[in-house]
């Protein structure tokens, strides 16, 4: 295992120290945790195709980063197995609450 020496100012090292201590934790172990969020986050968000996936790029960002137009984007999904973003449930309901809406307008004389 591995050392490591931070310099940091007195008022940072005592607000993170209360912090950790708060949750249980030892300065330590809280930088530990931290550091693992940190690269696992990086590694979960390399991939534009899987950011694409869980809806963190929009799909023209997505094909900008690739260079690729948007049936190549699809044919990459499918490849890798992975599925079109979808939208929350919460934002589907009020969609459709929007349609339901407009067509009962269109439909009354």
């Amino acid at each position: 295992m591995q050392s490591l020496t931070l310099v940091v100012e007195d008022s940072l090292f005592q607000a993170a120290n209360t912090y950790a201590a708060q949750r249980g934790l030892t300065l330590t172990q809280l930088l530990k945790t931290q550091l693992i969020n940190l690269i696992q986050s990086a590694a979960i968000t390399s991939d534009p195709l899987e950011q694409f996936s869980q809806g963190r790029l929009s799909r023209f960002e997505t094909m900008t980063l690739l260079n690729v137009d948007y049936s190549t984007l699809l044919a990459l999904l499918g490849q890798r197995g992975l599925s079109l973003p979808t939208l929350p449930s919460e934002q589907l309901e009020q969609m459709a609450d929007t349609f339901v809406q407009i067509i009962q307008e269109v439909s009354t004389p």
